[in-house]
């Protein structure tokens, strides 16, 4: 209701302001908790520090969820948006488990030692070079199981697999008029040698020698080479 004049109206406008909130369980981000920020403020986001290392575990970066102005989701750990309403952003993170499996005498192990996720299964076969066998494993696991087969619900970072060199067995025997020395029976390992000697009583004379079924004669002496089988 004028009723003179003069008036004067002044309006005043101020951007509007929204909030952002970043979280991360690991590593260095940025920005990192609650910040306020003008209407389409561009912000390019990220996390350092991936993989977080803690000993035997480590923690790896897998990407993000968001709300608002960020992305739903997404992998890496980089994110471009512009703040326009009232946003957060989470980075994700996994677990992975060191396997570090070593050996004890002349063999192998199937599994490569490195980082494994949480909650994976790991199956990791010995295998014995020529002339030794699998004895079991010591360490994280005890057991003789080969195949073993792990679930990653915690570091397997020593783990060792266990081979002894084969042993075999020679027996030897004489009749009588005689004797073979070593007499009974005899253990050689895998690639060694050993030698038997064979003396004839007085007025006794060799007359032949039988190794392993086949005559080799009446040879006074007997040297094992390079054994690789028993009996």
């Amino acid at each position: 209701n004028v009723t003179n004049g003069g008036h004067t109206i002044a309006a005043f406008f101020g951007i509007d302001r929204y909030t952002l909130s970043a979280t991360s369980p690991y590593g260095a981000p940025n920005p990192a908790g609650v910040v306020t920020s003008d209407w389409n403020t561009a912000f390019d986001a990220s996390v350092a520090g991936s993989p977080a290392l803690n000993g035997t575990t480590q923690y790896v970066c897998v990407g993000w969820v968001g709300s608002g102005s960020v992305p739903p989701a997404g992998p890496g750990t980089n994110v471009s948006f512009n703040l326009t309403n009232n946003s957060t952003l989470a980075w994700q993170w996994k677990t992975q488990y060191l396997v570090n499996v070593g050996v004890s005498g002349a063999g192998s192990v199937s599994a490569a030692n490195g980082w494994y996720d949480a909650g994976s299964n790991v199956t990791i076969t010995a295998t014995a070079s020529n002339g030794w066998h699998f004895v079991n494993w010591t360490g994280d696991v005890t057991g003789t199981n080969n195949p073993l087969s792990v679930t990653m619900t915690q570091p397997y970072a020593n783990l060792q697999a266990n081979f002894a060199l084969n042993i075999y067995d020679i027996t030897a025997t004489n009749g009588p008029g005689g004797t073979i020395s070593p007499l009974g029976t005899v253990w050689v390992p895998h690639g060694g040698s050993t030698n038997f000697a064979i003396m004839p009583n007085a007025n006794f004379h060799i007359t032949n020698v039988v190794v392993d079924g086949a005559s080799v004669g009446a040879t006074s002496g007997w040297t094992f080479v390079n054994v690789t089988n028993g009996g």
